[in-house]
């Protein structure tokens, strides 16, 4: 009983909580009035990540780093000052590393601290993208 109770303490401490349920990778949904527009996607270094017409799905990174979100912006050709800003929000599964705190201070801090920050999963990014776009 020791060695199974040993176990899962080790097992909890070596996991974060949106590392578990959440991901690094987020399905964002663009569309547009008027369909079928040209669009590209640069990230927050200013490189273009994606091309395509709407509507359309994409899967964008949520994270950028060590503690940091990412942040997306949608261009459209033909709308030289129309432009779209996709930014990433804290996870709030990232949250549920407090729920660690009854089995001691280690897990919340690993979890919340080291884990779902490296892999930039307590990071989320909205599913959908409307714009409408004027001439």
């Amino acid at each position: 009983m020791k060695k199974m109770l040993l176990i899962l303490v080790l097992l909890i401490s070596t996991v974060g909580c949106a590392s578990i349920v959440s991901r690094d990778k987020y399905p964002v949904t663009i569309s547009s009035i008027p369909t079928g527009q040209e669009f590209v996607v640069y990230n927050s270094s200013n490189k273009s990540t994606y091309s395509g017409q709407t509507p359309t799905k994409i899967n964008l990174k949520a994270g950028n780093g060590y503690f940091k979100g990412e942040t997306y912006y949608l261009k459209f050709k033909g709308y030289s000052n129309t432009f779209e800003v996709i930014e990433s929000n804290i996870d709030p599964w990232f949250y549920g590393n407090l729920l660690y705190l009854p089995f001691g201070f280690l897990p919340s801090i690993v979890g919340g601290c080291v884990i779902d920050p490296l892999t930039g999963n307590m990071w989320e990014l909205p599913d959908r993208v409307h714009v409408e776009l004027k001439k």
